[in-house]
């Protein structure tokens, strides 16, 4: 799944609704990475991964990246679908963070905040509705919790 650049927004949605599952038994996952994992599982999965960091005995982090094209600018470093594994204390990770950034100003913002509305009505369709956290900026935080499992 990490070998190839995401070619449109399309292709990201499909890719983001498809990879996050929730069962009862194993909790959240993201393309069939389950919370609990080390690393070396995740990298059996994944492969390597873009950035490795093992350093700090008190957290690590395992973090992916796929450049977006974009039909008219191309693709861009800082235009990317970025997946990222926390871990503390070199135990198994508990946490899968899932963060993109695209082409949100100028003439795309409202093509981009169209994409993110549908995106996050198919992830409601499929997971439920989440809890909503105000952030800085307008942003927002979407998140779910069922039992300990958060995603």
């Amino acid at each position: 799944m990490w070998n190839t650049d995401i070619k449109d927004l399309e292709e990201l949605k499909s890719i983001l609704i498809q990879a996050v599952e929730f069962n009862t038994e194993d909790g959240y996952s993201f393309n069939d990475v389950k919370l609990k994992m080390s690393f070396d599982q995740v990298k059996e999965i994944l492969g390597e991964p873009d950035v490795l960091n093992e350093e700090s005995d008190q957290q690590q982090t395992m973090e992916y990246n796929r450049l977006i094209d974009h039909p008219k600018e191309g693709k861009r470093d800082h235009h990317k679908l970025n997946i990222l594994f926390w871990a503390f204390n070199r135990e198994p990770f508990d946490i899968i963070k899932i963060h993109f950034d695209y082409y949100k100003q100028g003439e795309y913002a409202t093509s981009f905040k169209e994409f993110v509305d549908e995106l996050i009505r198919d992830i409601e369709d499929k997971l439920g509705e989440p809890s909503k956290k105000s952030l800085r900026n307008g942003k927002e935080e979407i998140s779910y919790r069922r039992g300990k499992n958060k995603f």
